[in-house]
């Protein structure tokens, strides 16, 4: 059901303007880690103009009111509730308390209860019993279809324009520190909600945006499904050793594709034809070896 409380009363995750754990709040009830620099600064950011649209109701537990429990604790919504918190403590939450206030009696609130409140924050209190940890983890989880791999990595292949392509080095190792230019501007194409989740503690990008990107170049330089499948595992030498190689002629063959698709195209399937035989080849001499 709808209520409004007072943003003192909410307990979140975290402290919104330091990112500090709350020590109060079951570190259970938060998968994902609201303390990070890339999720404060979202909190920051989203705090300077808040959407009310975004803030009221929704059938989702991704979006609307906060949900939280009978105690006052967040159980879905941290980054949303630490976002109104921090507005109130910074002076940029005026038009949200107006408009809650003028909204009140379409959540069935009282708008004098309301306009008596200091700081009023308009929740969803949990009514019913749930195993708290798993309602957070699945609070959490988008229930839209998810893409698979090589639509994922088609789609952003889309968002990797001349300029991006411009800044990937010779050096065909993404994780070397010459090519953080190029996964940065990757990383702003994705927008700060969903590039948050590629940044470690440090800021730095995390190995599962090098393997994402890695996806994406090999689907805009080369447009066969198959080099997806052959080079996921990089720990091998041998491939580690073929995918730099991909990575350094990327640019090339991204420029021949604009001038002749055709061509590039076929070029492609030979060269994924003559990695798939290397590597099958490289297999076979492994088994001969082991039996020998």
């Amino acid at each position: 059901g709808y209520s409004v409380i007072e943003a003192d009363h909410l307990i979140t995750s975290h402290n919104p303007s330091t990112g500090d754990a709350n020590p109060a709040f079951p570190a259970e009830l938060q998968p994902r880690d609201r303390g990070r620099d890339a999720s404060i600064a979202w909190v920051k950011k989203t705090s300077q103009n808040l959407d009310p649209d975004l803030l009221g109701k929704s059938r989702r537990a991704d979006s609307g009111a906060p949900i939280v429990g009978p105690d006052g604790v967040v159980e879905s919504g941290n980054g949303r509730t630490m976002a109104v918190v921090l507005a109130y403590q910074s002076g940029k939450a005026d038009d949200y308390r107006a408009w809650l206030e003028e909204e009140a009696g379409y959540f069935g609130l009282k708008p004098e209860k309301v306009k008596a409140m200091k700081r009023p924050v308009l929740v969803r209190i949990r009514t019913s019993k749930v195993d708290r940890a798993a309602f957070a983890i699945e609070a959490n989880q988008s229930d839209t279809l998810a893409m698979t791999a090589t639509e994922k990595a088609k789609s952003d292949a889309r968002r990797m324009d001349d300029g991006m392509i411009a800044l990937m080095t010779e050096n065909g190792d993404l994780a070397a520190a010459e090519n953080v230019p190029f996964l940065s501007a990757f990383l702003r194409s994705l927008g700060e909600s969903e590039a948050a989740q590629y940044s470690t503690t440090d800021g730095k990008p995390s190995s599962p945006l090098t393997a994402r990107v890695q996806a994406a170049i090999f689907a805009k330089a080369y447009a066969d499904d198959r080099l997806l499948e052959l080079t996921a595992d990089t720990a091998k030498p041998e491939i580690a050793n073929i995918v730099k190689a991909l990575n350094h002629a990327a640019p090339e063959f991204i420029q021949a594709a604009a001038m002749d698709p055709d061509a590039t195209s076929a070029a492609t399937g030979k060269l994924t034809d003559a990695v798939e035989k290397s590597l099958n080849q490289k297999a076979v001499d492994a088994l001969l070896g082991a039996s020998n």
